[in-house]
C-alpha cells in the first residue's frame, strides 16, 4: 500500500543530471544519466528518465537545488511510461 504523501508536491519540468554511484571488481564510480524533473515537495520529487531503477536504488540529483552540491534520494516506486520510466524519489538528504 503507498503512503500517503505528508508535503504537497510542486509540478516543474526541468531538466537535470543524476548520478548512481557503484562497487564493482574494477573499483568504485558513477554512471550520470539525463532526467526531467517533474515534480517536487519537501521531502522528494518525480523524474522521467530513460534509465530503469528499482525501489530502494540511490539516486543523486544535480541541478536541483543551486544551494546544494547534489541531493540524494531512494526509488520509492517506478512505472514504465511509454520509452521512459517515472520514478518517485524520497530524499536521503535535505
Amino acid at each position: 500500500m503507498q503512503k500517503e504523501r505528508q508535503y504537497p508536491r510542486k509540478k516543474l519540468a526541468r531538466d537535470i543530471m543524476c548520478f548512481t554511484e557503484y562497487n564493482s571488481e574494477g573499483g568504485t564510480g558513477r554512471s550520470y544519466f539525463f532526467a526531467t524533473l517533474v515534480d517536487v515537495s519537501k521531502n522528494g520529487a518525480g523524474i522521467k528518465t530513460e534509465q530503469n531503477y528499482t525501489p530502494d536504488d540511490e539516486i543523486w540529483l544535480h541541478g536541483f537545488d543551486a544551494a546544494a552540491e547534489g541531493v540524494s534520494g531512494k526509488v520509492i516506486w517506478a512505472k514504465k511510461a511509454g520509452d521512459l520510466y517515472s520514478l518517485g524519489l524520497h530524499f536521503s538528504t535535505h
